[in-house]
């Protein structure tokens, strides 16, 4: 018999299962040679073959300025119902959390960071509210809040947040249990460290997630400067930087019921994604309403 496309395709057809067989063990070999003696060599790491001065500026930031730059994965955690603020939500990912932590450091290279990391940092459950629609600004005080830093925090505020640059929005320095009497806030809403005093931000006519209002500057760019008038007067007063509902911001879906958990890896590996996503799946139970994913 000649060699030929025709006669092997006659043969083929012939002999269909054991063709499909003789291609399954040359895949299976292929596969077993390739991990047996390719395995330093194939990587999903993504890297320049050469030493370009690129490369080489981002080597002098990260020795000098950042430390050490790790890949990062990002794992969703979601529900069909409860919002991110509802603590069996928090109880849920903070078990994401225990498990992916419990991976060790031949596969996550530092702190896994959920949104309840800076909402504790914050003191507060929540920094977005409903009615009426504002958002906060946490101001950690290194002792009790009094009318003296709160009158002097509320001038600064006023006096970067202009009503001629910014008439639509109106800014207050309280006490977060003033807003309990309006029902915009509740007791549940403070963690077991509150903040002394929040700035509390809201606007007529501007909606929060516009990023560029007609007419007028964004509620972004309006806390930002409330955040850095209270940073600059507030001074030895203040126990940390004030974090505001924007730096939480990214880290929830805009409908509320849905997050990020942050994981540093030590490298992009395949083995270190399947790790993570063995921590994934041990923690999923069908049936609770919550989905995780990587």
């Amino acid at each position: 018999m000649r060699l030929n496309p025709e006669s092997l395709a006659r043969s083929s057809s012939r002999h269909p299962w054991t063709v499909v067989g003789l291609w399954v063990l040359v895949v299976a070999g292929l596969g077993f040679a390739s991990q047996k003696f390719l395995a330093d060599s194939l990587t999903s790491d993504v890297d320049f073959t050469n030493n370009p001065e690129s490369k080489q500026a981002m080597q002098l930031i990260e020795d000098n300025v950042t430390g050490e730059q790790k890949d990062t994965e990002f794992i969703v955690v979601r529900h069909d119902v409860l919002p991110v603020s509802d603590p069996t939500f928090e109880q849920y990912v903070r078990g994401v959390q225990q498990h992916l932590m419990e991976l060790g450091d031949k596969t996550v290279a530092g702190d896994v960071v959920t949104v309840y990391d800076a909402l504790e940092a914050a003191g507060l459950r929540r920094m977005r509210t409903t009615d009426p629609p504002g958002v906060l600004v946490s101001i950690q005080l290194n002792g009790p809040a009094n009318e003296e830093i709160r009158s002097a925090l509320q001038a600064a505020v006023d006096q970067a947040v202009t009503s001629e640059d910014a008439s639509a929005y109106q800014v207050q320095v309280i006490q977060p249990q003033q807003l309990f009497t309006a029902g915009t806030l509740t007791p549940d809403t403070l963690r077991v460290d509150p903040p002394e005093l929040v700035a509390f931000i809201t606007s007529s006519s501007v909606e929060i997630d516009d990023p560029d209002p007609i007419g007028e500057i964004s509620f972004s760019s309006v806390t930002e400067a409330v955040r850095g008038a209270i940073a600059a007067a507030g001074g030895d007063a203040l126990a940390g930087p004030p974090l505001t509902y924007f730096d939480i911001a990214g880290l929830i879906s805009t409908d509320g019921r849905a997050t990020i958990v942050s994981v540093p890896i030590v490298d992009t590996e395949i083995v270190t994604v399947e790790r993570l996503k063995d921590a994934q799946a041990e923690v999923d139970t069908p049936g609770d309403g919550f989905e995780t994913f990587l």
